[in-house]
């Protein structure tokens, strides 16, 4: 019976998981939207920026937390990208 409950409603870790995405693309379309103002050059400088920034950061720990904060842009720009390329939005 457990089991059958679980099929239909997920466990908790399930839930929490579908949360966090749920949150995280909400993020990657706000960001995706500010997007279309930007020129290619301009997606390619912030990449840039970010290999750079990112190649400074010798401590484990604070590099995590930083491409935590910057997941979202970074998906956003790579969505992008790929809008750019095949001429229709990914999703």
């Amino acid at each position: 019976m457990l089991g059958f409950i679980k099929k239909i409603f997920g466990t908790k870790n399930d839930r929490e998981i579908k949360r966090i995405e749920k949150s995280l693309i909400q993020r990657v379309y706000a960001y995706a939207d500010q997007l279309d103002a930007m020129s290619d050059d301009e997606l390619r400088g912030q990449t840039r920026a970010w290999q750079e920034e990112l190649g400074a950061i010798e401590d484990n720990d604070q590099l995590a937390l930083r491409l935590d904060e910057i997941m979202p842009q970074a998906f956003a720009v790579v969505k992008e990208g790929a809008r750019r390329l095949c001429g229709k939005n990914i999703d």
